[in-house]
């Protein structure tokens, strides 16, 4: 009896540690998936991300917006120092400016360089990217997420929350390949070949963003065709010709025909449309007609020419003294001794009198009779 006792009051406290034990194993696995992704968890995977849009859009609608978390790509530029702290939210002492160019522009061409950099993305100086954010090269695909905090002359100007890299990217090297196939097909006489081995370099970036892809192939085709290898076109752009973009230089857009039926491939020389479209004045959509040149314009036959005027001739001396104002009616000597750089103690010499300017003569009036007085009455 007092064994079995004694043994059920040892078993007491093993039955509730094995109760622990069992409880502490069934909350472990449920414990682990809470804490261990927070251990490595990054910034950007803790972040939500705003609306997805296109940082063209922003910048055609930017009221639409104002208020917003958005999320964007964009190919990145520089550090900047743009600020309007009486208009907006940024001011320098809070916050870095960045540039970046719109996703998709052509960056090779100058036209596009300028006209699609934006520069109003604004970063606190105390975020957690900051230095991160200053080591990223130029001409990088990158995402923001940011807010449209304030809108001002039609522009969003935005605080940035956070980015990451893209799997797609441009490249400073694409962005050269590109640039130097461009200047082959430019330059007279055109060197097809080299514009192509170019072109081809670029294509092989694998991570480039899809509209990149599409816009170098476009003048790979167009080089393809203009040297004569329809097949190689072809296999490029799959037998359609890309629509869009601009033209490929010193060779435009060269449609895909059969075989043996090229399209005459001229010169460098601007097409007959550009002659007379788009001039100043001329509407957009006038008809490419050559300019006939009319008849030159006929001026006035001038007169005789009249003899130049003598400078002054300044005399060395001291005693110099600024102009003043002359009255009008003063003697000839006063317009010529206050003038600058002529001493005051030397006098021009008077000049000749003006010759009588001949005209009709005056009438006098007649003269007045002396008023008498009237005679006194007779006494």
């Amino acid at each position: 009896m007092g064994t079995s006792l004694s043994a059920g009051r040892r078993s007491g406290p093993r039955r509730l540690l094995a109760a622990a034990g069992i409880a502490a194993a069934l909350l472990l696995p449920a414990l682990v998936p809470a804490v261990t992704p927070s251990a490595h968890a990054g910034w950007w995977d803790d972040l939500d991300k705003g609306e997805a849009v296109k940082l063209s859009d922003l910048v055609f609608e930017p009221d639409r917006f104002k208020g917003k978390v958005v999320t964007f790509p964009c190919i990145h530029h520089e550090p900047a120092d743009i600020f309007s702290p009486y208009f907006t939210s940024f001011t320098p002492d809070k916050f870095f400016n960045f540039t970046c160019w719109l996703d998709g522009s052509p960056l090779w061409e100058l036209d596009a360089f300028q006209r699609d950099d934006f520069p109003y993305l604004y970063m606190r100086r105390d975020h957690p990217q900051r230095d991160e954010l200053f080591r990223v090269e130029p001409y990088t695909r990158i995402e923001y997420t940011g807010r449209v905090r304030d809108v001002y002359r039609q522009r969003p100007w935005i605080e940035i929350l956070a980015f990451r890299r893209t799997p797609a990217t441009l490249g400073k090297r694409v962005l050269d390949w590109v640039t130097a196939g461009d200047r082959y097909l430019a330059k007279e006489p055109r060197d097809l070949v080299a514009a192509e081995s170019h072109y081809k370099l670029a294509l092989a970036e694998i991570s480039l963003d899809e509209t990149y892809k599409l816009r170098i192939r476009k003048r790979l085709a167009d080089v393809l065709r203009a040297a004569g290898k329809d097949d190689a076109a072809r296999g490029v752009d799959g037998g359609v010709p890309i629509l869009g973009g601009t033209p490929t230089p010193g060779v435009g857009d060269v449609p895909s025909l059969p075989d043996g039926k090229r399209p005459a491939v001229g010169t460098n020389a601007p097409p007959p449309s550009a002659l007379t479209s788009d001039l100043p004045g001329e509407a957009y959509d006038s008809p490419a007609t050559p300019k006939v040149p009319g008849p030159r314009p006929t001026f006035p036959t001038p007169g005789p020419a009249r003899p130049p005027t003598p400078a002054p001739v300044t005399v060395p001396g001291a005693g110099f003294r600024p102009a003043v104002p002359t009255p009008a009616g003063a003697p000839p000597s006063a317009l010529t001794e206050d003038l600058p750089g002529t001493p005051s103690d030397v006098q021009s010499p008077p000049s000749p009198p003006a010759p009588p300017v001949a005209g009709p003569a005056r009438l006098q009036p007649p003269p007045v009779p002396p008023t008498l007085p009237p005679p006194s009455a007779a006494p």
